[in-house]
């Protein structure tokens, strides 16, 4: 079963591990960056984490943020501190070293040229030890994730089957495949 106790574990699994990157998909469509946050946010110490979305209207939404957020100015979480910034080069390297980065979604990095730029900067000019690929729909094309070794799936099976089918559906119909 791929539900969030499963996920959970991997997440913590995936910190103490030698692997870099990480693959979040599955079935919850819009709750798996919510829980890689907030995992991260119990289990880290003084961590800073990068939160790399698609514009920063969305970073708000995607945080739970009220207000509009802004690039290299630190947000306090529980435990670690919170970055946000763009796949957009222009919001890029405004907030010094950063611990980990999450992206999401994956839709605006489908483009191998962009992703590849994105994340050689995360681990270049950063200097990241972790880095998660956190889907939100899994109705794109991710054959250029397989060669990751660490996938994490967090379906909704155990908290609503019938929607968990419906995303299972959407997918195959769309002639796409689950990592």
């Amino acid at each position: 079963m791929n539900g969030r106790e499963q996920a959970e574990e991997k997440i913590i699994d995936f910190l103490k591990s030698d692997e870099r990157v990480a693959i979040v998909t599955g079935t919850h469509m819009f709750e798996k960056h919510k829980l890689v946050v907030r995992v991260l946010d119990e289990n880290l110490q003084n961590a800073k984490i990068l939160f790399k979305t698609s514009n920063m209207r969305m970073a708000a939404h995607f945080l739970n943020n009220d207000n509009p957020m802004k690039t290299g100015r630190p947000y306090k979480g529980e435990n670690c501190t919170f970055f946000v910034d763009t796949v957009n080069k222009k919001t890029w390297d405004k907030h010094g070293n950063i611990n980990i980065a999450i992206i999401y979604p994956l839709k605006p990095v489908s483009d191998n040229k962009i992703r590849k730029e994105i994340i050689e900067n995360l681990f270049d000019f950063h200097g990241i030890q972790k880095l998660f690929l956190v889907s939100s729909q899994d109705t794109l094309d991710l054959t250029w994730a397989a060669s990751i070794n660490t996938k994490i799936v967090y379906d909704s099976l155990e908290d609503d089957p019938e929607y968990h089918q419906r995303v299972i559906d959407d997918i195959a119909s769309k002639g796409f495949k689950r990592l």
